[in-house]
């Protein structure tokens, strides 16, 4: 399986979650290939998956975006990340992963179930991946400030 037949429903379906649940139209920019380690992300909503495609979905925020996305979604002001930022990103993780899953199964006949999502904090962390993964990163700018779809299958 490539992973380039799958990373359209999780970008499609991110842009249309932070548009109808968040009001907010992320842009996406150019697709990178590879693992980075030099990403700005200070907290991570990852999830993994397993079936006919194994690996995890991950959103990755710099602090102020994460809380004004969080403020967002819980209708309430956040200044600092807390445990509610922290769970809203990993909503948002799982409701991306859950929405692309559908898509999926409809159109290409891949299944998958979804794990309990993570929230990784801290500044600039690094995700690790088995050796041989496939891994797309998208970055999303909202306004100045750019947070970041990966994707990683293993092959």
């Amino acid at each position: 399986m490539n992973i380039e037949d799958i990373i359209g429903p999780f970008k499609d379906k991110l842009i249309y979650t932070f548009q109808t649940m968040l009001s907010i139209t992320p842009i996406p920019g150019e697709e990178i290939h590879g693992k980075r380690d030099d990403l700005e992300s200070d907290i991570t909503g990852t999830i993994g998956i397993a079936g006919d495609i194994s690996g995890t979905i991950s959103l990755r925020f710099p602090k102020e975006l994460a809380c004004r996305v969080a403020s967002i979604f819980l209708n309430e002001e956040i200044k600092a990340i807390n445990h509610d930022v922290m769970d809203a990103v990993g909503e948002l993780a799982n409701i991306i992963a859950g929405g692309a899953k559908g898509i999926l199964v409809q159109t290409k006949d891949i299944d998958f179930k979804l794990a309990i999502p993570a929230t990784i904090l801290g500044n600039g962390h690094v995700l690790g991946y088995p050796a041989g993964s496939a891994i797309v990163i998208i970055p999303f700018s909202i306004g100045e400030s750019t947070f970041y779809l990966e994707i990683c299958l293993k092959e």
